[in-house]
């Protein structure tokens, strides 16, 4: 009995030995290529979203916030950036996002890297944000889901603001001047995919302040 369980005690430990070696070789083969994959990807989207350049925007990367910027140059004057960011607040979690930005802080592409979104759903964000009446390219301003817009005071309707109140309003009334509430703009989310829609513009915001604190952290 007693060497029975012996056998079967090296027996196991054997086994595990060799699996344990070979996950890994099998890891060790394939964790290159799927970095050069990775890394292929990300270059190709930098690429994809910038507007015109002619330096190597991955070779100056910095990390702002917990979001990877490649600023880009044209001539040696500033071009813009690629910001990579990843939010876990889609549906399924994860999503990665390149967003481009000119050197104004305009949105001029983006594309999704890695998402797990609903088919048919989520998983349009890619596309669905490119297109009328829908799209945030050559948005330069924070993005929210437009039904989760404040209402409007009358005769604001079509500046997305909320209420404001004058500075002469102020000055009779007593109150200290109201600062004015950043610069938004609403977009329609994804038909019955709001909290995608949420994750994704929330990760172009993201992006679009890490951006400006590089601008920022420039004129230093």
């Amino acid at each position: 009995m007693k060497s029975s369980l012996r056998n079967m005690v090296l027996s196991l430990g054997g086994i595990a030995v060799g699996v344990a070696a070979l996950l890994g070789a099998v890891h060790s083969l394939t964790a290159r290529p799927i970095a050069e994959a990775a890394a292929a990807q990300a270059r190709e989207a930098v690429a994809e979203v910038l507007p015109p350049f002619d330096n190597d925007p991955m070779a100056a990367a910095v990390d702002i916030d917990g979001c990877e910027v490649y600023p880009a140059t044209m001539q040696g004057a500033p071009a813009g950036a690629a910001v990579r960011v990843t939010t876990m607040d889609g549906f399924s979690g994860r999503i990665v996002v390149m967003a481009g930005f000119d050197a104004g802080g305009t949105l001029t592409g983006y594309r999704v890297l890695e998402q797990a979104e609903t088919p048919g759903l989520g998983a349009q964000a890619d596309e669905w944000f490119r297109t009328a009446p829908h799209t945030v390219l050559g948005t330069s301003s924070e993005l929210i889901v437009s039904k989760d817009a404040a209402p409007a005071a009358a005769g604001d309707a079509h500046s997305g603001a909320g209420p404001q109140q004058d500075a002469g309003d102020d000055a009779h009334s007593g109150a200290s001047p109201r600062h004015s509430a950043p610069a938004t703009e609403t977009v329609d989310g994804i038909t019955a995919a709001t909290i995608t829609s949420r994750a994704f513009l929330g990760a172009v915001n993201r992006a679009r302040r890490a951006y400006q604190q590089y601008q920022e952290s420039c004129k230093r």
